[in-house]
C-alpha cells in the first residue's frame, strides 16, 4: 500500500473517472493542448467483464481488495482538494 501510494505521489496528475474534466484540464496544462481537443474517457466493456471474472479467482481477490484500497485513498485525496 505504502509503496503504491508513495508511486502515485510522484505523478504530476492523477484522474479519475469521476471527475474526468478535472483530470482533461491537468493534462491539457501540462501538455499545453486545449481541454476541448482532448478526448473522453470512455467506459471499457471489456474491462467490466474482466473484473467480474477475476472476481472468481481467489488469488486476484485480495489483488482486487487492495487496488480498491488504492483507489479510495487517491479518490479521497482528489475530492479533499476539490472541496478546498
Amino acid at each position: 500500500m505504502a509503496t503504491a501510494l508513495g508511486t502515485l505521489s510522484s505523478f504530476a496528475i492523477l484522474g479519475l473517472r469521476e471527475h474526468q474534466e478535472l483530470f482533461l484540464a491537468q493534462m491539457a496544462d501540462l501538455t499545453g493542448t486545449p481541454a476541448k481537443s482532448l478526448p473522453a474517457i470512455q467506459d471499457f466493456q471489456r474491462t467490466i467483464e474482466l473484473s467480474s471474472q477475476l472476481k472468481e479467482v481467489p488469488e486476484a481477490q485480495l489483488l482486487i481488495e487492495q487496488d480498491l484500497e488504492v483507489y479510495h485513498h487517491v479518490k479521497s485525496a482528489v475530492e479533499g482538494v476539490l472541496v478546498d
